[in-house]
């Protein structure tokens, strides 16, 4: 899918199997990494602190392309089943008891993010969840 930064397309992992969700960001200028050295960082951050059953881990990062046109690659843990957006979009909720265990595991990510990885995460939506 598109994003404001950039694109997430699903890959595979050559050398593993491993599917991934491959997020490309394209550099707009030569002082502007479109926000992938950030990003970058905070998940190095998530990955050194140890796993969160609710966060996606950073598994590769790489850059592409002559400098000044870039693409940053972020190979990230893949998570299937589709955005909550979505869910809500289709079926028009969740009972009570399914909305608060939702909760409960977004916040609680949110809570390990900043307390263990020092991250701020800066784009939460149902599209990311």
């Amino acid at each position: 899918g598109e994003g404001t930064f950039g694109a997430v397309f699903k890959a595979t992992v050559k050398a593993t199997g491993e599917q991934v969700a491959l997020k490309k960001i394209k550099v707009r200028s030569a002082d502007d990494d479109g926000g992938a050295g950030r990003e970058v960082a905070a998940l190095s951050r998530v990955r050194e602190r140890g796993d969160h059953p609710n966060v996606a881990a950073l598994r590769g990062a790489w850059t592409e392309g002559a400098p000044g046109s870039e693409t940053h690659c972020l190979a990230v843990e893949l998570v299937d089943g589709g955005e909550l957006f979505d869910h809500l979009v289709n079926h028009g909720g969740f009972s009570e008891q399914t909305a608060a265990d939702l909760f409960k595991a977004v916040f609680g990510a949110i809570q390990w993010l900043h307390a263990r990885a020092s991250c701020v995460h800066c784009d939460i939506k149902p599209e990311n969840f």
